[in-house]
């Protein structure tokens, strides 16, 4: 009943803070319109990149300790994975200062902020404190929406660069009052443990960044291809389409974030075997075309609060990157299986080679010169992914 109620608490929680920012999508679309929203989505791309390289994987490199070693010098490892976040920052950061682009500089201080406050609630998870947890969570999301609208009803002009300092803004303020209020564990500076520790982080972190680069290639890459040939506008509904869409891919997120410390400890104790990883992606592949077709069959007219126009374009985007999300259910369960396993390198391979098929796709698609065809690319790589992974637990299984 426990781990119910608590995943329960999670799963509110993650919900809660990741859906608020979509209540803010009709809000941004008026206050910038589809240009500045595109050029929003370019920068958000650049973040998502920047958060991996400052980042390698900390919160899965701490979560992967925590249950394999327990809570004993955990904080060396968070400690060491600050220092290499601190590191590359103050590197990027200056960098784009002597290149004089202060908007670069914005989104390095925001990657940084986003790792060093994910690795604390990543280490409150483990200590399995879903209020905490919650708090924080949807704390961070109010407070970044609340520094978005006054900044935007305040200025008149560079409103772009408004949100990407209101997010930069909201998310060091959380960092610090979560750090300094939440955090009572005292760490002891150690340079041999440190070095230790930014070790592990980057052999535990290595195969991941090559996962997570893949998947940056296969969910924003088209995203900067269109932003470089088609207008900012086209980028803005495309862009728009997908992050709506991503309410699917937040939700699915959500809850595995607050079942995997569950699901974990299940495979530890032997109570979740092939057997059921077998019914649950059955279970999940059966739920995708039910749900799909609510989707479509959803009234486009309802879409005119984000645009004023072109509502079915709108829709069509929606519904096919909605299909891309859904099958992140099966992917979950399965990657998650190898994760557990310290299979990194089989994760990867699939990875990787369904993100070669996805550019092989993409470039085929845009020698269309027709937007509409891309987001297929994403559907063929994500089933082709599914089936490997799938050969790849059955290959752990078995040995």
């Amino acid at each position: 009943m426990k781990a119910l109620k608590d995943s329960s608490i999670y799963l509110i929680g993650e919900f809660a803070s990741k859906s608020l920012p979509f209540l803010l999508l009709p809000y941004l679309t008026n206050k910038l319109g589809m240009e500045g929203f595109g050029e929003l989505s370019y920068y958000q791309i650049l973040t998502t990149i920047f958060v991996v390289l400052v980042g390698f994987c900390q919160s899965n490199a701490i979560s992967r300790y925590y249950y394999a070693y327990g809570q004993r010098s955990v904080n060396f490892i968070m400690l060491s994975g600050y220092i290499y976040t601190f590191s590359i920052g103050v590197i990027g950061f200056i960098t784009s200062l002597f290149f004089d682009n202060k908007i670069i500089s914005y989104l390095v201080l925001l990657s940084v902020f986003q790792v060093l406050l994910s690795v604390q609630l990543s280490l409150i998870q483990c200590q399995k404190n879903p209020i905490k947890y919650t708090i924080i969570q949807v704390g961070a999301i109010i407070l970044s929406i609340s520094i978005t609208i006054f900044m935007l009803e305040f200025y008149d002009s560079g409103l772009v660069e408004k949100r990407i300092q209101s997010l930069l803004y909201s998310e060091g303020l959380m960092f610090f009052l979560v750090f300094f209020i939440f955090n009572k564990s005292v760490i002891r500076f150690s340079l041999k443990n440190i070095k230790l520790g930014i070790r592990y982080i980057l052999n535990f972190g290595f195969p991941l960044i090559l996962h997570n680069f893949s998947g940056i290639i296969k969910w924003q890459l088209d995203k900067v291809l269109i932003y470089n040939i088609f207008s900012k506008s086209e980028l803005g509904i495309y862009a728009l389409g997908a992050t709506i869409a991503s309410i699917i891919l937040t939700l699915i997120a959500a809850i595995n974030r607050a079942l995997l410390p569950y699901y974990y400890e299940a495979l530890k104790k032997k109570k979740v075997g092939i057997n059921e990883i077998k019914k649950w992606v059955l279970y999940s592949l059966l739920f995708i075309p039910v749900l799909w077709l609510v989707l479509i069959n959803f009234p486009s007219e309802v879409l005119s609060v984000f645009v004023e126009e072109e509502q079915e374009i709108l829709k069509y985007y929606i519904i096919i990157f909605s299909l891309t999300a859904l099958l992140n259910i099966p992917y979950a369960i399965l990657a998650n299986y190898l994760f557990f396993y310290s299979k990194n390198k089989y994760v990867t391979y699939c990875s990787l080679s369904s993100t070669v098929l996805y550019l092989l796709v993409l470039l085929g698609m845009l020698s269309f010169l027709d937007i509409k065809y891309i987001p297929y690319a994403g559907v063929l790589s994500s089933v082709f992914m599914l089936l490997l992974l799938w050969f790849y637990v059955k290959k752990v299984d078995a040995n």
